[in-house]
């Protein structure tokens, strides 16, 4: 071993034998620097003044002997081998000696051990200091380490045997959970969705096998069910001696949001969310290279530019979302339908020239089927349209867009008919002999060509044992106007009112199918009487006992199908202030969801504020009753008053609402009312904020700690239960008011 200088403390009485020592070591070539001392004082003076490498005592001296030296050194703190170098010892002693602390035991008549001897315990001490220094930078690294990680805004946990060992705060509140112990019995993957997991665990396969792995975008499940975009970073670590992995977790659900708003907007028609033209060029241009039959069906609905002339472009844009609306419900959502121009559409087939002119065909006589009504004023729409073929030999695709739309003109009124072979074929539906088109109102009792299609959900299969309807009465003809009583019980006999629906929208991703049940009341002339109008009426003649049990049972039934579909919707059924009198409404719920089997938490109650402030001891009850059917409690128009929410029965109230518009509350009342809504949360009561109807109001109701929204910004009340829940929620809030493109 190479040599440096060796600092040795000599404890000894003899001096022969302490320089006799000292020539032995520097024979073995080792650089001294020794002392000589005989009792504990010198002892504790060499070492307050020098640090010693190593310390050779005898084992008999005059005032001290070696267990003493061993004693205090070591009280000294000071990592020094002490080893006993002496004349004579008995087992016994060496013993005692050697538990005391000794490091060896060498006898001066064997003097050639104690160079060896010395040689191993600085050998010894050198690693024993390096261990010290390496634990030192372990335990500084580890700590740095700690620190980063605990205050790193990424989530991140370490993995052993695919279980947890440690993970930091952000970790706990990406997934949901409060501590760690509640993770260390969930296997990280329980935290990846079932359909990403098997890339996971591929991915981990590689890293094993020593293969650098890029991040995964993954879907995570939060400890309550809830599913969101991550993204997982992998690296093979050592934490405590163990071979363990890195994750690095990164929620990406706004960012794939941002990129899914950034597609949706490069490839869909600002208004009617239909593919736009260049979009929808690509896909035609993809369809000519494949060696599949394909066919461009272009429908051009001339008319429209008429009625925007003489009504406007509002108008305009109202009829043509109806119209997409009606194109989206006959050709089904998959279909790769695109709004071309103002008034033109095209619709891409993977199928022979047959089947597209069936399709085609189809779509013309459902849009002249399907009046629409605007200003009092109902016209029907005839339009035109051709069917392209498409190969490759078709050329590109301007020259297919050419063909179609010169074959369009063709099918137009007073155009003569000359089919374009073999690719461009006009349609005859006995339109092209039609005399010039007029844009007079169609009259309210004109029959179309055809019976328009029912739009609102049928509800002709109702469930075993559910209440039948009663059968239709014939109205009765009066020489006198009818009162108000008899329009809504012709209305309740004859099925004139129906149900729209508004969705109710999570501003916390989450993609549950909220709507509200609202009702209208068709007029004679077909049109639509809200509740502000009639429902007055109906308190005054004592109908509301009917109305609500009517609306009841037709949103069970709309519900049922909902679920044997497959989709997990919910309502919010407004109940009228009268049924706080009716001990007979919680039993014909309760027969509603006996004959149905569906969960009564997916009907949720909602009554006013103010009728129950009215009703105190009467809505208290009714409430007990339908909550203890399993059916949550929604108060509509909440004031912030917390009375009126600990005045009931506890643990009923699920849901308040309250309307979107704050700025009608001044500083102070903004304040009081955030105070209230942050106690009402903690009852573990979800708020919705209603009526939303512009952006304006998005900011206030984001920082007043919403869970829901609800209004016609985000979409009206329709007969329909179409409205897209999870991801595209988000696109929606984001979404600029959509502008006219006539002159697209």
């Amino acid at each position: 071993m190479s040599k440096k200088i060796l600092r040795l403390l000599i404890i000894d009485d003899t001096p022969d034998d302490a320089d006799l020592l000292a020539k032995q070591l520097r024979l073995a070539r080792f650089m001294l620097k020794t002392r000589r001392v005989t009792d504990a004082t010198g002892i504790q003076q060499a070492f307050e003044k020098n640090r010693w490498d190593a310390v050779v005592t005898d084992f008999r001296l005059q005032s001290i002997n070696a267990r003493i030296t061993v004693d205090q050194i070591s009280k000294l703190n000071a990592d020094v081998p002490v080893i006993v170098y002496t004349n004579a010892i008995t087992d016994d002693e060496l013993l005692n000696i050697m538990r005391a602390g000794a490091r060896d035991v060498v006898l001066k008549n064997n003097p050639a051990r104690i160079i060896p001897a010395i040689e191993r315990e600085l050998a010894i001490a050198q690693e024993r200091k390096e261990y010290r220094r390496a634990s030192r930078a372990m335990k500084e690294m580890e700590k740095k380490h700690q620190a980063m990680v605990e205050n790193s805004r990424e989530a991140v946990c370490y993995c052993h045997d695919g279980m947890h060992t440690e993970v930091n705060q952000a970790y706990l509140s990406l997934f949901g959970y409060d501590n760690m112990e509640e993770l260390e019995i969930v296997p990280v993957m329980n935290l990846i969705s079932k359909q990403d997991q098997s890339r996971l665990k591929d991915a981990l396969r590689k890293l094993g096998k020593g293969k650098a792995i890029e991040p995964l975008e993954l879907t995570g499940i939060k400890k309550d069910g809830s599913e969101h975009s991550i993204e997982i970073a992998l690296v093979q670590v050592t934490v405590n001696s163990e071979p363990c992995i890195q994750f690095t977790v990164s929620d990406i659900s706004k960012r794939k949001m941002a990129e899914n708003r950034l597609q949706y907007l490069t490839q869909r028609d600002p208004l009617t969310g239909l593919y736009n033209r260049h979009h929808f060029g690509k896909l035609l241009s993809e369809a000519i290279t494949h060696k599949e039959h394909h066919a461009l069906v272009y429908v051009d609905i001339y008319e429209l530019k008429t009625i925007v002339n003489k009504l406007g472009y509002t108008t305009g844009d109202r009829i043509l979302l109806k119209l997409s609306k009606l194109l989206r419900d006959t050709l089904g959502d998959d279909a790769l339908l695109a709004r071309l121009g103002g008034e033109e559409f095209a619709l891409l087939l993977n199928g022979d020239e047959p089947a597209a002119m069936r399709i085609a065909v189809q779509i013309k006589k459902t849009l002249e089927n399907n009046p629409v009504t605007e200003k009092e004023q109902t016209h029907r729409l005839r339009c035109a349209a051709s069917v392209t073929m498409i190969d490759e030999n078709s050329g590109g695709v301007q020259d297919i867009l050419t063909r179609a739309v010169g074959a369009c003109e063709q099918d137009k009124p007073k155009a003569k008919v000359t089919p374009i072979a073999p690719t461009g074929r006009v349609l005859d539906t006995g339109s092209n002999e039609a005399a010039e088109l007029t844009l007079e109102p169609v009259p309210a009792d004109e029959t179309p060509d055809a019976p328009a299609p029912e739009v609102k959900p049928a509800t002709s299969a109702v469930p075993e044992g559910f209440p039948a309807d009663p059968e239709p009465q014939p109205l009765s003809i009066d020489d006198e106007p009818p009162t108000w009583e008899k329009r809504i019980q012709a209305a309740l006999d004859n099925d004139h009112f129906h149900l729209v629906y508004q969705p109710i929208i999570s501003l916390h991703g989450e993609s549950e199918e909220f709507f509200e049940v609202l009702l209208r009341l068709t007029g004679e002339n077909g049109e639509q009487i809200t509740p502000g109008t009639f429902i007055p009426e109906a308190e005054k003649t004592g109908q509301m006992h009917a109305i609500d049990r009517w609306v009841i049972k037709r949103a069970v039934e709309t519900l049922t199908i909902q679920h044997a579909e497959g989709r997990q919707t919910t309502f919010f059924i407004n109940v009228a202030a009268s049924a706080f009198s009716d001990d007979t409404l919680p039993p014909l719920i309760k027969s509603f969801i006996s004959a149905t089997g569906m969960e009564p938490a997916s009907l949720v109650f909602e009554f006013n504020e103010s009728d129950i402030k009215a009703n105190d001891e009467e809505a208290s009850q009714l409430i007990a009753d339908i909550a203890d059917l399993g059916c949550p409690i929604s108060i509509d128009n909440f004031s912030g008053d917390l009375g009126c929410l600990l005045g009931l029965p506890r643990h009923t109230i699920k849901y308040v609402k309250l309307r979107g518009n704050l700025a009608q509350y001044n500083n102070e009342e903004q304040g009081a009312l955030k105070e209230s809504l942050n106690a009402t949360r903690k009852l573990d009561i979800k708020i919705v904020a209603k009526e939303v109807e512009d952006a304006s109001n998005l900011s206030t109701i984001w920082s007043f700690g919403f869970d829901y929204v609800q209004g016609n910004y985000f979409q009206a009340a329709d007969n329909t239960l179409d409205y897209q829940f999870a991801e595209d929620d988000e696109t929606t809030l984001s979404s600029d008011t959509a502008s006219s493109s006539w002159s697209a």
